[in-house]
């Protein structure tokens, strides 16, 4: 008997009757005799209509009251789920993560899970009761609700696998699996059947919405198995491990994409030393991430631009620093583009074989399109691009790197979408 945290995600629980397909899922894995944990989204459109009404209510709002709000929808589903149950005569409670309770940190919208108390869990499955919890939700220091923000489910169900030392951790979306790019954009893409932590977690973080890139950090942290269904057919899905435990290794997994950054310029930055480093310390105690640095910095002259990505959501935060930061550091304009976008190739070959690197560029200037940054990492190349050459791109390289497959009738199942 083994025990497997299940994760349902928002399309996987949209309506009842997708509820009530979940709650079978269940009961199949129960009655084969595993002990399971079940974490749940908010159903589809939930969330995003909650945002709304915070927005409608109030330009700017406190964010402790704006987590209350937007992680209501778990509850409602989580609830759902443990009466739906009732119909396979299987016993199910509903925690919130209070109750657990799941302990985070002070951060609100993008909270970090610091420690989860499993003894009541523990006793819950003890007594033969399956839990079921509300996911994308934990608790503050000082006691209030945090959440951990877009595909914050994943983490809830990564956390507990872990905590609970479960035996695998089962993510149930509207996807069969991790696919080589979004078929949508290339209909010739193909379904991984196996892909390492480290690919999927570069994968994650460069725009694919399959899976949670923090969720895959706990994952490789704390060695927990994880695999990706469909909740809506019958699949073999894609099993997440760890690079060692794949035989036959493919240079490149997958190709993402994202229209989810924009592009800052800063003209006329000082060359002194330090200056880079206050302008970035400051973004990064507001709370934003820096992604791509692009700085030109010309020997001949003391002042040079300097551009850098960051994700759009946290455009007024970021504009709102430089802004405090032009009156002390006296550098030019800031210059804001939002019609870029970010195309990555990933795989563990970018170690070892340099032609790869070379096909990226090679392929590019074919087809003219101008790259406007680069970043690279041991198995990543990201490069920045004008948002209208975006699936040009993704297809030429998809081709380029010999992942295309056979063509889907229906590409609905998509792993890189941002």
């Amino acid at each position: 008997m083994a025990l497997i945290v299940q994760k349902f995600g928002g399309t996987s629980v949209a309506d009842i009757d997708c509820i009530q397909n979940a709650a079978r899922r269940i009961a199949f894995e129960h009655k084969r005799g595993h002990q399971l944990v079940v974490v749940v989204s908010a159903m589809a459109g939930v969330t995003d209509q909650l945002i709304q009404y915070v927005n409608a209510t109030t330009p700017h709002p406190r964010a402790e009251e704006y987590d209350v709000v937007v992680s209501s929808g778990e509850q409602v589903t989580s609830g759902l789920l443990a009466l739906a149950l009732q119909n396979f005569e299987i016993s199910a409670r509903s925690f919130q993560a209070w109750q657990i309770p799941i302990r985070t940190d002070h951060l609100h919208a993008k909270a970090r899970v610091n420690d989860i108390c499993t003894s009541l869990l523990e006793e819950t499955l003890q007594q033969g009761i399956i839990p079921v919890i509300s996911g994308f939700q934990g608790l503050s220091p000082s006691g209030r609700m945090t959440t951990f923000g877009r595909g914050g489910s994943d983490i809830t169900a990564v956390a507990l696998a872990a905590a609970l030392g479960a035996s695998r951790c089962d993510l149930y979306k509207d996807v069969s699996g991790i696919y080589t790019a979004d078929p949508r954009i290339v209909p010739t893409a193909r379904k991984l059947d196996r892909v390492s932590y480290e690919e999927i977690l570069e994968l994650a973080s460069l725009g694919s919405q399959v899976l949670q890139h923090r969720a895959i950090e706990l994952a490789m942290s704390y060695r927990v198995p994880v695999r990706v269904f469909s909740s809506f057919e019958e699949s073999t899905g894609t099993e997440i491990v760890h690079e060692d435990e794949i035989m036959e290794k493919a240079l490149i997994h997958g190709i993402t994409h994202t229209h989810s950054e924009a592009k800052i310029t800063l003209t006329q930055v000082t060359s002194q030393p330090g200056v880079t480093a206050e302008i970035f310390g400051a973004l990064a105690d507001a709370g934003v991430t820096v992604d791509m640095i692009i700085h030109n910095n010309l020997e001949s002259r003391d002042l040079s631009p300097l551009a850098f990505t960051i994700a759009r959501m946290d455009l007024p935060q970021a504009q709102a620093t430089l802004q405090k930061l032009k009156i002390s550091l006296d550098f030019g304009d800031t210059i804001v583009d939002q019609m870029t976008a970010k195309i990555s190739v990933v795989g563990i070959g970018l170690r070892t074989h340099p032609h790869l690197t070379g096909t990226l560029f090679r392929t590019l200037s074919q087809r003219g399109i101008e790259i406007l940054g680069v970043a690279t990492s041991e198995i990543k190349i990201s490069i920045l691009v004008h948002q209208d050459f975006a699936e040009l791109a993704v297809r030429s390289l998809h081709s380029a790197y010999q992942l295309d497959g056979e063509t889907a009738e229906k590409p609905m199942l998509y792993a890189v979408k941002a």
